[in-house]
C-alpha cells in the first residue's frame, strides 16, 4: 500500500465505536422529555383545555345551525339559558323550529373565535357572518365587527351556553311575529 493512502479498518471494535457516536444518552433523555412536553402541551391547549372545548362547542353549534338540526343545536344550551332578549332555552328551541321551517339554505362564516375560561365559567367572542332566506326574503347578520358573545358554564356533560349577547333581536322579533301570525291568522 502507498504511504499516502489512508487505510480504513472495519474491525469489530470500530463498528461499536461508530454506533456510539451521536448524542449522549442524557441528551436523548432530555430531548425526549422536551418532545413529550411540547406534544402534551399542544394536546392540552388544542384539544383538552377549557378554551379548546368551548371553541369546539361554538363550532359544533354553528355546524348544527348550518344543517338546521334543532335537536343537535339544543344540546349546546344549558337548561338555565336566559339572554338579553328575555329568551330561555325553550324559546330558543321554538324559534329554531319555526325559523328552519321557513328557511332555505343557511350560510355561516366564522372569521375568529376568542375564548376565555376561568373555573366553571367561560366566554367566546365570535366574529363572522350569517346569511339565509327566510319566508322568501334574504336575511343577514354581520357580526364581523361587533362579535357575538357566547357565555358558558361547565356542566357535568360539557360546556353549555347560558346566554348569547350581541345577537340582532330584530331577527328574533321577526320570527316571533311570524309565529304569532300563524297562530292568529288575519283573513
Amino acid at each position: 500500500m502507498n504511504k499516502d493512502s489512508t487505510e480504513i479498518s472495519l474491525k469489530p471494535e470500530d463498528k461499536d465505536s461508530a454506533k456510539k457516536k451521536g448524542l449522549p444518552r442524557w441528551a436523548k433523555i432530555v430531548l425526549a422529555m422536551v418532545l413529550i412536553d411540547v406534544v402534551g402541551g399542544g394536546l392540552w391547549f388544542y384539544v383538552f383545555s377549557p378554551q379548546a372545548r368551548i371553541k369546539k362547542s361554538v363550532n359544533g353549534l354553528m355546524d348544527s345551525v348550518r344543517r338546521k338540526d334543532t335537536p343537535d343545536i339544543m344540546k349546546h344550551f344549558s337548561d338555565t339559558y336566559y339572554d338579553e332578549g328575555g329568551n330561555n332555552k325553550a324559546a330558543i328551541e321554538q324559534m329554531a323550529l319555526m325559523a328552519f321551517d321557513y328557511t332555505d339554505k343557511v350560510y355561516i362564516r366564522i372569521d375568529e373565535i376568542k375564548v376565555e375560561a376561568k373555573g366553571k365559567q367561560g366566554a367566546a367572542a365570535v366574529k363572522g357572518f350569517f346569511k339565509a332566506t327566510f319566508k322568501g326574503a334574504p336575511i343577514k347578520e354581520d357580526f364581523s365587527k361587533e362579535p357575538l358573545g357566547f357565555y358558558f358554564t361547565k356542566e357535568p356533560d360539557g360546556w353549555k351556553i347560558t346566554a348569547i349577547a350581541g345577537m340582532s333581536f330584530s331577527l328574533v322579533d321577526d320570527i316571533k311575529s311570524y309565529e304569532s301570525e300563524m297562530e292568529n291568522p288575519v283573513f
